[in-house]
């Protein structure tokens, strides 16, 4: 039997080491490979400080449909620092007659000689080393050296693996940029609604809407801001103004007799369509939360909360978008919001007619009564030039 073991941090696991693991697999036809979560490595500590169930629990969501590539907690059963030799010889205990290939980065060739007990390591592995995207070619010169120094078994793949690492995933959500093309939508979904990797303001509001609202709810909201920063970054908007708006968009979404009591306490005269309809009260009263209890002083920000159920006269960019990313988040399931995610995805007023579109005839279909200014908005943006269906 032939094993191979990746081992890392995977603070987040990525496209980058799946890619990686895949090609280690066939190039030296392994029967599987073991995708090992470190504890806490020797020689870097964990950026972030996300506990090793996080980093674990990813890797298995990212691999759960791969055959071969198997998710290892051995070393984070064990106590202490994570020593690549502690894990070959308990890998080589559970798989006796096993061969066992270490996969790496060339460049980890370099400090291989530093690791706790390298004798051991080159007598209980071979080495599979695969170039990092920008390596200068040196690494076959370390490997034909250690080779040479410790009779070492060095395999130098051919596979150099895309331009992604980790720490670009963590910037990226930091920073409320897109992550799609970095991570499986499982990941994605995963550091949203864990909250990873956010920066300290915007974490402590997304926990505090955890505690607020439904589960369910709360997995809408995520997916929102989700597509709320896609969209943002496609249509060259501001996203970390998006992202903020997306996460408060339902900050007041409890039970409606809840928010009937709430829009009181804040002296808010309701009008028809919430008095019919108090479910729809949580748009406004949102807005109220976004400024007092969340400290919002982007005026924009909050007015797009303030009309993302119903939408105004004069809808800004960010409205629309708002609008548009609640309506279509990547949860939804309903038929046709591929379609309506496409427009959008085209034109943010062609996806905001759409949207309007659909809601209008949803409102219709269920009997409910239909509030005037969605229509007005409606024909606005039409008339400026967004297109109808």
């Amino acid at each position: 039997m032939r094993v191979g073991i990746l081992g890392g941090s995977f603070n987040p696991i990525h496209f980058g080491h799946l890619q990686l693991a895949q090609w280690a697999l066939s190039e030296y036809k392994l029967d599987e490979i073991l995708i090992m979560v470190a504890k806490q490595p020797p020689h870097k500590e964990i950026a972030g400080d996300i506990e090793p169930g996080h980093r674990f629990e990813m890797v298995k969501r990212a691999v759960d449909d791969i055959n071969r590539i198997i998710a290892c907690d051995m070393e984070l059963a064990r106590e202490g620092i994570s020593y690549t030799v502690d894990t070959l010889r308990q890998v080589k205990e559970q798989y006796k007659d096993a061969k066992l290939f270490l996969v790496l980065g060339e460049d980890m060739l370099f400090s291989l000689p530093t690791w706790r007990e390298p004798e051991e390591i080159f007598k209980l592995c071979d080495i599979v080393a695969y170039a990092r995207p920008r390596c200068d070619g040196d690494e076959r010169k370390e490997a034909e050296k250690l080779a040479k120094e410790y009779n070492a078994k060095i395999h130098v793949g051919t596979f150099t693996g895309l331009d992604i690492s980790s720490t670009t995933v963590r910037e990226a959500v930091y920073n409320a940029k897109p992550i799609s093309h970095l991570v499986p939508k499982c990941i994605e979904e995963y550091i949203y609604e864990n909250g990873l990797y956010l920066p300290d303001d915007i974490k402590a509001i997304q926990q505090d809407i955890k505690n607020t609202v439904k589960s369910k709810r709360y997995r809408h909201t995520m997916g929102t801001v989700r597509w709320a920063i896609e969209l943002a970054d496609r249509h060259k908007m501001d996203t970390k103004q998006a992202r903020l708006a997306a996460l408060l968009h339902d900050c007041a979404k409890v039970a409606p007799e809840e928010q009937v009591i709430e829009a009181q306490k804040h002296n808010m005269v309701l009008t028809p369509i919430e008095q019919v309809s108090p479910a729809l009260i949580h748009a406004r009263l949102g807005a109220v939360y976004a400024k007092e209890k969340y400290g919002v002083e982007d005026e924009e920000i909050i007015e797009a909360i303030r009309c993302h159920t119903l939408c105004r006269l004069g809808m800004t960019k960010l409205d629309k978008l708002l609008y548009i990313a609640d309506k279509t988040e990547p949860l939804r399931s309903f038929g046709g919001v591929n379609t309506l995610r496409r427009k959008a995805w085209e034109d943010i007023d062609a996806g905001t007619v759409a949207c309007m579109d659909y809601s209008i005839a949803h409102t219709r279909n269920s009997g409910k009564q239909l509030d005037d200014t969605i229509l007005a908005a409606r024909e606005e943006i039409i008339k400026n030039g967004g297109k109808k269906n």
